[in-house]
């Protein structure tokens, strides 16, 4: 990733799907918000992204497959869905329509009007005087029918019009915005992966702002002979870091667990393993070349890399 606050804002959204347990991100409609991912809003807001912005990219990433979800009618002019729905004749483009429900009572057979047999709460019937009833019990519907007080004109299907709450803009169908929203499925192995891949790139770019050389993947060699796969070796030419990462996920405490191993064999100055506060506060402890480094978010975890290869490489690596 060229970006690095998108490489972070990436990696915290990554943390969010992975601590909230979902398999899919669906939508929620606020009027002050309007459609909104609440898991990926907060991301977006902390470091300056749309949320479109963040999915896209986890879209392309692999972690998330994109389908329809619903649509929705918003005003061509200010955008909000903030709407009032109307109906309107398709003859004259007038709102003042009375519909007319024409309706059978099923006991007596008679028909007409439900509105004109309205009594209080009740329909009573104007033939035999008996309550209606429940619909599809004591009456069946015929049809519905719609009269223009303006122009007369009679019809069965009224035309759809709008008013904007937000802006006042009145508006039909033919110039109504149709937007379609979309949820994302979560493919959780793609996650894991890209959420560690995420994490050594904020290291590359945290050695990289220090004006340190990171290479990924990278082999440190042991004091037994033998050679041990890391994430990223950093150094300035002379000195030389070897760092480790852990996704906050399901195997992240045996993944710690092996990083301590290998490091124990591993002739390095410094072994870093950075991983999530809670397992490294459980499993990880430090020595003379090995140092857990605990992080809750990518800005956290950036920021920390950055002062310790700033330190680190100043005194001339060796302490």
């Amino acid at each position: 990733m060229k970006n690095g606050r998108l490489t972070q804002a990436l990696y915290d959204a990554l943390l969010e799907i992975s601590r909230s347990g979902r398999d899919e991100l669906v939508p929620t409609l606020s009027y002050s918000a309007g459609i909104i991912y609440p898991d990926i809003l907060k991301i977006a807001r902390k470091y300056g992204f749309r949320e479109t912005r963040i999915l896209d990219s986890l879209v392309e990433l692999g972690v998330l497959k994109k389908s329809p979800y619903d649509s929705f009618v918003t005003c061509p002019k200010c955008g909000t869905f903030r709407l009032l729905s109307k109906l309107q004749c398709p003859r004259c483009g007038s709102k003042n329509l009375k519909r007319t429900t024409l309706v059978s009572h099923i006991s007596c057979g008679y028909t007409g009007p439900l509105e004109e047999m309205a009594s209080g709460e009740k329909y009573i019937c104007k033939k035999c005087g008996k309550p209606l009833g429940k619909e599809g019990e004591g009456y069946i519907v015929l049809g519905r029918l719609f009269t223009c007080e303006d122009c007369g004109a009679r019809f069965d299907a009224p035309l759809p019009a709008y008013k904007c709450i937000s802006c006042g803009l009145e508006f039909d169908y033919r110039n109504a915005n149709y937007v379609v929203i979309y949820k994302y499925e979560i493919n959780k192995n793609a996650l894991k992966q890209k959420a560690k891949q995420l994490l050594i790139n904020l290291v590359e770019k945290a050695a990289q702002a220090e004006g340190l050389v990171a290479k990924s993947p990278a082999q440190a060699p042991g004091k037994s002979g033998y050679s041990h796969p890391v994430d990223v070796e950093v150094t300035d030419g002379r000195d030389r870091i070897y760092v480790d990462v852990v996704h906050d996920s399901a195997t992240a405490m045996s993944e710690a667990l092996a990083a301590i191993g290998k490091g124990s064999d591993m002739a390095a100055n410094l072994h870093v393993i950075l991983a999530p506060s809670e397992i490294a506060k459980r499993t990880l402890g430090g020595g003379d070349n090995f140092k857990a480094m605990s992080y809750d978010s990518a800005e956290e975890a950036y920021t920390k890399l950055k002062q310790l290869f700033r330190e680190y490489f100043k005194r001339g690596g060796r302490r």
